[in-house]
């Protein structure tokens, strides 16, 4: 195996270091089956990239999938660890297992070796509340004086947050509407508030 040492800046965002047609069957495995969008996908064939180019040079599928092993991926992952950050060991702990995954799932590997690879964890925010008690969101609705623009637009927030839980920072826009509001909001279609 090659020393890991490889910037970057040097590594392109082209899917250069896989075999022929390898890569598009991850490509649409990931999209229809694992449903990612296809931002995540690129990103994730950045961090296989530099695993590739951990592996060494390889011409088929059969010579790369004979290359990956148990002491590869651990070496390749302590390698990795001390010279990225925790964001982009996220990253590549997240698209190894993913690829490592598809590879025993597509009969390229005899065993899964996605298990080596650290799951991602994800802090809790345990301190942080989910949900604002009713007399919280009560308390904000009555502190709104509603006879000029700014209140109304506020009321209407408050009435978003009760009723659908979001996020003020989520609301793109107000329009009155004959005595109703017509909220948007991201990922929500268009309701009628009073």
């Amino acid at each position: 195996m090659s020393s890991f040492r490889i910037p970057n800046s040097v590594l392109p965002r082209t899917p250069s270091l896989w075999p022929p047609g390898l890569r598009e069957q991850y490509r649409s495995h990931a999209l229809t089956v694992r449903g990612v969008a296809e931002e995540t996908l690129d990103e994730e064939f950045l961090y296989l990239n530099r695993f590739f180019a951990y592996l060494g040079s390889f011409d088929s599928d059969g010579v790369l999938f004979d290359k990956i092993s148990p002491v590869a991926i651990t070496e390749f992952l302590v390698q990795y660890a001390q010279s990225h950050g925790p964001g982009s060991r996220r990253w590549m702990q997240h698209a190894l297992r993913s690829f490592l995954r598809f590879a025993y799932q597509h009969a390229f590997m005899d065993r899964d070796l996605s298990d080596l690879v650290p799951a991602v964890r994800v802090q809790k925010l345990g301190r942080i509340p989910r949900v604002l008690p009713d007399e919280c969101i009560a308390a904000l609705g009555t502190g709104i004086q509603r006879n000029s623009p700014a209140g109304f637009r506020d009321s209407a927030i408050i009435c978003l947050l009760r009723t659908y839980g979001v996020r003020g920072v989520t609301v793109h826009g107000f329009e009155g509407v004959g005595g109703l509001v017509r909220g948007l909001a991201e990922a929500m279609r268009e309701r009628l508030l009073p």
